[in-house]
């Protein structure tokens, strides 16, 4: 009851955003099988009820989990594809882009392996969309001569997508046997800016490491 005697209304967006949240938090730590609705409406403060008026059905909370987080990363990644420059600064600034958001949400680095491991749980929506968009791009800028074309636009994609997420995925794994000291994510920095040097200089036409 409010101070007022009346009923609180029931905020709808906000219970779904808390839900969301909630979702992210624990997917992230045991996957899809090891969380359940129960534990999911416990950590929201809602009701099991709410996440099926909301969502339906676990695996399509999972999927809206996914798409919710990648929808924020979306609309910043199509303005630096569509708007940026060509080649080599375009790469750059995506890469950076797809870093920064990683650190920003380190509960969907954690998700992503987890979805890795069952790959037909989750597809199509944005993430779909922006793969697509990204290789026409790299397509098209290897056509103007901005990047080298004796490499498969969607080889060229996986291989950027993949340098910056296996660091946010295995990090903690293999930083320290490989001699990275102290708390790994003071590496990031040092690991992006690695990781773009050795990525350009193998797609960028007359870069170092061409042959």
């Amino acid at each position: 009851m409010s101070r007022t005697g009346d009923p609180r209304r029931y905020d709808a967006d906000a219970a779904r955003a808390d839900i969301l949240a909630a979702a992210m938090r624990l997917f992230a730590a045991g996957g899809f099988e090891r969380t359940s609705v129960a534990a999911i409406a416990r950590e929201a403060g809602v009701s099991p009820s709410q996440i099926n008026y909301h969502f339906g059905t676990k695996e399509k909370l999972w999927v809206a989990v996914h798409r919710e987080a990648l929808a924020r990363y979306y609309r910043v990644q199509m303005e630096l594809i569509d708007a940026g420059p060509p080649g080599e600064e375009r790469l750059r600034n995506s890469m950076t882009a797809y870093f920064r958001f990683f650190q920003e949400n380190p509960d969907f680095a954690r998700m992503m392996t987890w979805n890795l491991m069952d790959p037909g749980r989750i597809g199509g929506g944005e993430g779909d969309v922006m793969l697509e968009f990204g290789v026409r791009m790299i397509r098209r800028s290897q056509e103007e001569g901005h990047l080298r074309d004796d490499v498969h636009p969607a080889m060229v994609l996986l291989q950027m997508l993949g340098a910056v997420s296996w660091w946010f995925q295995a990090r903690e794994r293999f930083g320290a046997p490989m001699g990275l000291e102290g708390d790994l994510a003071d590496h990031d920095e040092d690991y992006l800016e690695t990781a773009i040097r050795i990525f350009t200089s193998g797609v960028v036409p007359g870069a170092e490491g061409e042959e």
